[in-house]
This record gives C-alpha cells, structure tokens and sequence, in this order.
C-alpha cells in the first residue's frame, strides 16, 4: 500500500510560485515532485495562466529529471535485497512507473485543461462578440498599430473610460514617435496559439521566460489599404479562451478590471494575474473551476476501476499560489496557501489561509516535504 497523505491532489501555480525568479523550478522542487510520485498515491496539477504552449518547457524540466532519478533508484533498488517493490526496507510505496511525471495541466486560469497524457479535455471560449468588444474598447485606444481613419466598431457596448485611462490612450494616440510604444500589450489565447499586439519585453526575455514565441500580429499602419483598420483586423474572435492585457501602469489595469466587469458581468470572469497582467475569461471559468472538472473525471476513473478508495473531493486538494487569479482555487480547495512573495490584495481577500516561504525559498516544496514527512534527503 501507498503511504496515506492528508491530501490527494496537489494543485500549483506556477509564475511566482512553483518557478523562482529565473523561471525555473529548482532542482529542489523537483526532487521534491519526484518523492511525491515515487511513495505517494497523490496527483499533481499545474494551474496557470499560462498558454499551454508556455507550460511545455517546464513539463520537459520535470520529464528528464524524472527519467534520471528514476534510473538512478531502480538500481539501488535492485542491489537492496528487499527488492524492487520497497524502498529500502521502509515499506514505501513505490510508483510502477515514475520517469515521466503525471500531471494535469490547467492553462488560460481554467479555460483549458489537458490530462496526464498531454490531452485536450476541456476547453472553454469567451463568446466572440465580447472579444470583439475587448479587442475595440479596451486594446485599440492603446496600441499604435492602426490606420489613421481606424475607429471603434459599434458591438453594443460603452464601458465608462476614467480620466486617467483617456489620458493615457491621448497621450499614446498625439505622441510624436512614429512608432510609439504601446502602452498595452493585448494577448489572445487560443488552444494552438499566442496572439500578441506588442512586446511587453524584448523577445529574448519573452522566450526564456515561457519558453515559446508568441506570435507578434504584423500590421503596417503606412499601408494605404490599412488606413480603416488596426492590428485587431487580424485577430481571431472564435475559439479564444483568454484575453489579456498587459500594462506598466497598474492604475490602468484597475480600471479596466472594474469597466469590464461592469459591462459583461457574469460573462466574464476577470482575474490580475499580476500586477502588471489583467486576463479575462468566459464566465464562471477559473483554476477553481477546472479543479472541480477534474475531480469529476478522477471520481468517474476511480468508479469505473472499481477501486476501494473513495473518489477524490475538492477538500482533498492542498493549493499554492501568489495572484488574484489563485484566489477562487485557494479559498475552494481543502486548504490553501499563499506564497510570502504574493499580492498585498490577496493576502488581504484570504486572510485566513496560511502564508508560507515565497518562491525564491522554495517555498511549495518544503511545504509539501513538512505536510508528507518527505526526507531532505533526495
């Protein structure tokens, strides 16, 4: 038998949580992961906001560790004379197969989750009418990459715009530069791809840090035949689970967040997933949500197997994170933690959940090796 843990799921952040600063995961963490596979009947979930292209250099990290550790225990295993199926006398359970890790990965905070095997399952979409209205109202007033006789679409919608947005977007649209910086990057996420209207940083940086090129929308505002149009022209409006904007100026973002949810309502669900991050997904959708969906396949797995175990519940899931997009699956889950280095705002919105080491500090992994008794030793 397995050793008994007090949770049975593991669910992680993973931008200022499960990553340092060099958005890595340490091999710390990974040895800790490994542990956790190798002796414990537990499930692991990544839970971001990622796209889910940007997890895959994380998933290979973890998936080459895993078949170098596992190499490296199954012969000392095999020279112990307790054999192959015990760790070294302890009567630990030890996984049948632990050289690639089994992990969920639930991407676009919810809008999309894939199974172990690297799946799609779930996905869910904004409705295209209300892409088109965030692209027009709250994208095109800050970019540069439009024509000259470029204006706002009517779809419906009139979000209230505060001085200080107006003047931000003024300032961006009377600029002197021929090519302006935007003042907001605007994302789109579909399943297979990263739609972006501007660099938030230099490329370089983009891909070191998520590990994928996003795909930079061309438009020339010279062109005569764009002289009506603007980057968004190219942008899809079907099948995009997330849209988000990226902004230097926090001010700016508080107030779309606000705007928005007052134009769409349960629509949406609206989350900063950094202080400098504001995504917007269909309504009700969030990490909380994909947690609940993938409990119900793991129940429905658990009872079509016919297994002794009870099927797995929401407050058997222990959650880490450090943003407001973590705050539904933190507060849902059987306990949540909020990393040292988090938003003010969310220790503030869940004061009762236990702050822990930030991530510099490893902080998920000597959690879990507290919470489950993992040795320090690898």
């Amino acid at each position: 038998m397995c050793q008994s843990a007090p949770f049975r799921i593991v669910a992680s952040d993973m931008d200022g949580t499960v990553l340092n600063s060099d958005h890595e995961i340490t091999e710390y963490t990974m040895e800790t992961l490994f542990q956790l596979f190798l002796h414990y009947d537990v499930q692991f979930i990544f839970a971001t906001g990622r796209h889910y292209l940007s997890v895959h250099k994380a998933r290979e990290e973890l998936s080459t560790y895993f078949a170098k550790r596992s190499s490296e225990y199954r012969r000392s295993v095999k020279s112990h004379p307790c054999g192959e199926g015990d760790n070294r006398g302890t009567g630990k359970y030890v996984a049948a197969d632990s050289t690639q890790p089994s992990l969920f990965l639930v991407t676009s905070n919810g809008a999309r989750i894939h199974d172990t095997k690297g799946k799609l399952i779930v996905s869910h979409d904004l409705d295209p009418d209300i892409v088109n209205a965030l692209y027009q109202h709250y994208g095109l007033p800050y970019t540069s990459r439009h024509g000259p006789k470029a204006v706002k679409p009517s779809v419906g919608y009139s979000p209230h715009v505060s001085g200080s947005m107006e003047a931000a977007a003024n300032g961006l649209m009377k600029g002197g530069d021929k090519n302006p910086e935007d003042i907001v990057s605007t994302s789109a996420y579909t399943t297979d791809e990263w739609f972006l209207t501007a660099l938030f940083m230099p490329l370089p940086d983009i891909e070191k840090k998520f590990g994928v090129r996003p795909f930079l929308v061309p438009f020339d505002s010279e062109d005569p035949e764009s002289a009506s149009a603007s980057v968004f022209n190219s942008f899809p409006l079907e099948g995009v689970g997330k849209v988000c904007f990226r902004c230097s100026d926090p001010s700016i973002l508080d107030e779309m967040e606000r705007s928005i949810r007052q134009q769409f309502g349960d629509r949406v669900s609206v989350a900063l997933s950094s202080t400098r991050c504001l995504d917007v997904m269909p309504g009700n959708i969030s990490k909380a949500s994909a947690l609940q969906e993938i409990v119900k396949l793991l129940s429905s797995e658990s009872a079509q197997g016919h297994h002794n175990t009870r099927p797995p519940m929401l407050k058997d899931i222990i959650a880490f994170g450090d943003s407001m997009n973590d705050e539904a699956m933190l507060k849902t889950v059987g306990k949540g933690c909020i990393m040292k280095n988090a938003h003010e705002r969310l220790k503030k919105a869940l004061s009762n959940c236990e702050v822990i080491g930030s991530n510099e500090e490893n902080g998920v992994a000597v959690k879990l090796r507290e919470i489950l008794q993992i040795s320090l030793d690898p």
